[in-house]
C-alpha cells in the first residue's frame, strides 16, 4: 500500500514539474518579448565607429578590385596627394593578377575630436603576374598564389565622412612581395 502512495505522489510531482517547465518555456519568452522596448539609438561615438568600419571595409573592397580611383576617393590629404603612395598602389596592382585583402580592425583610438587611429591586422592573398622577361618573382613562380601579412595603423579624419589620411606600419596598399612570402 505504501508503494502505491509513493508512486501516485511521485507521478503528481512529475506532472507539476512538467507543467511548470512548459509554462516557463511558453510564457517566459512572451513576457521577455513584451518587456523589451524599442532599440536605443547609437551614441555619436558608436555611429562614428560604424562609419569608420564601413570606410575600412570599402578600402578592403576597392583594394580587392585594384580600383585605384575608388581607393583615392576614400583618401584625405596628405595621403591623397602623396605620389609615393600612388606609385606604390599602381605597382601593387600591376604585379598581381588577382588580390584578396582581409582587414581586421583590432582597436580604434580617439586622437582628437575628429581624428581616429585604427589598429588593424591585414592579409593579402594574391596571384602574381609574370614580370617582364618571364623571370620568377622573389623565387616564386609567376601565377602562383602567395600571401603577405602585416600590421598597420590607419589614421582617419572627419566625423561625417571619414577619410584615410595616413598609414603607419606595414602599408597594405604598396607592394609587399619583395619580402619572404608565405606559400
Amino acid at each position: 500500500m505504501a508503494r502505491r502512495f509513493f508512486t501516485a505522489q511521485h507521478a503528481r510531482g512529475c506532472f507539476r514539474r512538467r507543467t511548470v517547465a512548459l509554462l516557463a518555456v511558453v510564457i517566459l519568452p512572451c513576457c521577455l518579448a513584451a518587456c523589451s522596448g524599442a532599440k536605443k539609438p547609437l551614441s555619436a561615438q558608436a555611429q562614428w565607429a560604424t562609419q569608420i568600419d564601413k570606410i575600412i571595409e570599402e578600402l578592403q573592397t576597392q583594394l580587392g578590385h585594384c580600383d585605384r580611383h575608388g581607393i583615392t576617393a576614400l583618401l584625405a590629404p596628405p595621403l591623397a596627394d602623396d605620389e609615393a603612395f600612388a606609385h606604390g598602389l599602381a605597382d601593387l596592382c600591376e604585379r598581381v593578377a588577382s588580390i584578396h585583402p582581409a582587414f581586421v580592425v583590432e582597436r580604434l583610438w580617439l586622437r582628437t575630436a575628429d581624428t581616429v587611429r585604427a589598429d588593424l591586422q591585414w592579409t593579402l592573398r594574391a596571384d602574381l603576374v609574370s614580370p617582364a622577361g618571364g623571370l620568377p618573382t622573389n623565387g616564386r613562380e609567376a601565377g602562383r598564389s602567395t600571401m603577405v601579412m602585416g600590421t598597420a595603423h590607419f589614421t582617419l579624419v572627419g566625423k561625417e565622412a571619414p577619410r584615410l589620411t595616413a598609414v603607419d606600419g606595414d602599408n597594405p596598399f604598396t607592394t609587399q612581395f619583395d619580402q619572404p612570402l608565405i606559400p
